[in-house]
């Protein structure tokens, strides 16, 4: 999924929700972001951090220049795409 993709699909959902992904049957917390060439990947928020909310990730990827870029999760065996999302008792949850 693209970052346009990203902001589009979640656009009507709470802008304080926190952000998971899940891996396996575990939901995990999204804490930060890294940048690589034209892909930006979402990484796992430190044991004990809060996730980021869906307003931060927003403000920093609504950016022209990111627009175009791959978004991805970083799994424990490396990082998947993102196909789409689900809003689960009061967080994003990203598939």
């Amino acid at each position: 999924m693209r970052v346009i993709d990203m902001i589009a699909i979640t656009a009507d959902l709470s802008k304080n929700a926190p952000l998971m992904s899940q891996e396996d049957d575990k939901l995990v917390n999204i804490g930060s972001y890294e940048l690589n060439d034209a892909i930006i990947t979402l990484k796992p928020a430190a044991t004990g951090r809060k996730p980021l909310r869906h307003w931060e990730l927003a403000v920093l990827l609504n950016k022209p220049e990111y627009r175009q870029f791959a978004v991805r999760i970083a799994t424990s065996d490396g990082s998947r795409p993102i196909f789409g999302c689900s809003f689960k008792s009061g967080a994003i949850i990203l598939h």
